[in-house]
């Protein structure tokens, strides 16, 4: 493993009251060879050859690519790498994968040559799951390298997104491969803690406290300008959140006291941005007072209950300012059988940027205590749109691999969203958004040529 870290602080310590974890976790070508043109004789056109896929094996008729798809990717699922983690399967990464592999070599690794950041409380660089990556971690505003005395919730979502662990590790530990195994990861760590109690939304002075330029504005600027040996951020997962629902806060009062982040996010001017995939929030359901809420809101109290109806301030963001649609994505979670997991925000009205991925039950790799005994690398099971969210921002990565310099960040966006599942009762938008993603629709081939014989 090629593992790295810097120190860049600034500014305050995130208090941990405040800061939440969000827990509950091919072209199509013609064949080759030449091809005539109609014929002149007779006036009609020749017929045309039946269209193929061109992939590392040769150019496949539909029939044989289907054939070849399904082969390869069996060597996925029958795989316990694969079958231990449910969500894989969920938004069929496995078809993902054997198209991937058959259109750059079957023996690519997902994710390979892109790296995946990551705004969380840190990286064990040293977890087996890592094994062979390229691992940094960048510590701001005073964080330090976990000791492995507390379990490490930036490490288990990495785990979601990359891991990559041996065969041994995956029969010992039931561990599991990360959406983008082959994927590295850069970590930019910050001093928080799990928050928890009853619901009090985020006021709009402590968000201004939060917007100064050396707090969260200051981290965004890491992660978009973050490069490395010719490597820059394309995907950014965030499973952070503030006490909050977007529906509490207008544009007004964004524009009045977060604009330095909002402004962030935007990265005006860049030709490349930085897509942050942002945990929705765990707040349906929690305990609340009505009180505490602003009082054109308080119905979402009801019997002590919160209604978690859009997601949180921030992964909100783009339902009050649309030109963010592309550059900020919230993900709500849902459990096997595909339902809206109980805790989860909604989609609300911030749908066209919202999307579903699994979130209940989701296999990790933890660092922390267990048995009695401190730092433990072992595998465990986690649930939270913490979880749901680093599936999306693997699921990008492959996307990415899939079309490499075909498709720009802000176009592999919008293919998330048009290729995810919206029927049946994902077509119900004002919980699952965009719909529940489906990789294998992702990765497609993108059109059909055919050619005259």
């Amino acid at each position: 493993m090629r593992a790295s870290r810097t120190d860049s602080s600034f500014g305050t310590r995130f208090p941990a009251t405040l800061l939440l974890l969000l827990l509950a976790s091919l072209a199509l070508n013609g064949c080759g060879g030449g091809g005539g043109g109609a014929s002149t004789s007779t006036g009609t056109p020749s017929p045309t050859r039946p269209t193929c896929v061109s992939t590392s094996e040769g150019c496949l008729t539909t029939a044989q690519y289907r054939a070849r798809v399904q082969t390869i990717k069996r060597t996925h699922t029958n795989n316990a790498g694969f079958t231990n983690n449910w969500g894989l399967n969920a938004v069929k990464a496995g078809e993902a994968w054997a198209k991937l592999q058959l259109k750059h070599g079957t023996g690519t690794a997902p994710g390979d040559g892109i790296t995946l950041g990551a705004i969380d409380t840190g990286i064990d660089v040293n977890h087996p799951v890592f094994a062979g990556k390229t691992v940094t971690e960048v510590f701001l505003q005073g964080a330090t390298n976990e000791d492995g005395s507390v379990r490490s919730h930036g490490t288990a979502v990495a785990s979601v997104m990359v891991a990559n662990p041996s065969q041994s590790f995956i029969t010992q530990e039931t561990g599991a491969r990360g959406v983008a195994w082959g994927a590295d990861i850069t970590m930019f760590a910050l001093p928080v803690n799990l928050g928890g109690g009853r619901f009090v939304p985020i006021a709009l002075t402590r968000l201004k406290y939060w917007d100064d330029p050396t707090r969260w504005p200051a981290t965004i600027n890491e992660a978009t300008g973050w490069s490395s040996s010719g490597r820059s951020l394309d995907f950014v997962n965030v499973s952070l959140s503030f006490n909050s629902i977007i529906d509490m806060y207008s544009k007004s009062d964004l524009t009045s006291n977060f604009d330095n982040f909002v402004n962030a996010i935007k990265q005006s001017g860049s030709s490349r941005k930085t897509v942050f995939i942002w945990g929705a929030g765990n707040v349906h359901g929690a305990s609340c007072v009505k009180s505490d809420l602003p009082a054109s809101h308080q119905n979402l109290c009801h019997n002590g209950k919160l209604k978690a109806v859009s997601p949180s301030v921030i992964s909100g963001l783009p339902a009050r300012f649309p030109e963010l649609r592309e550059n900020l994505i919230a993900v709500v979670a849902v459990k096997s059988n595909g339902d809206i997991a109980s805790f989860s925000n909604r989609c609300g009205i911030a749908r066209e940027s919202c999307i579903a991925a699994p979130g209940i039950g989701i296999r990790i790799a933890t660092f922390g205590p267990s048995g009695g005994q401190t730092g433990r690398r072992r595998s465990s099971t986690g649930s939270g749109t913490s979880y749901a969210a680093p599936m999306v921002t693997g699921g990008l990565a492959v996307m990415k691999h899939f079309f490499r310099n075909q498709l720009s960040n802000a176009a592999l966006v919008r293919r998330l969203y048009a290729t995810a599942n919206k029927s049946g009762k994902y077509s119900n938008r004002a919980i699952y958004g965009q719909g529940l993603m489906d990789l294998d629709k992702a990765v497609s081939p993108l059109g059909v040529t055919t050619l005259a014989s």
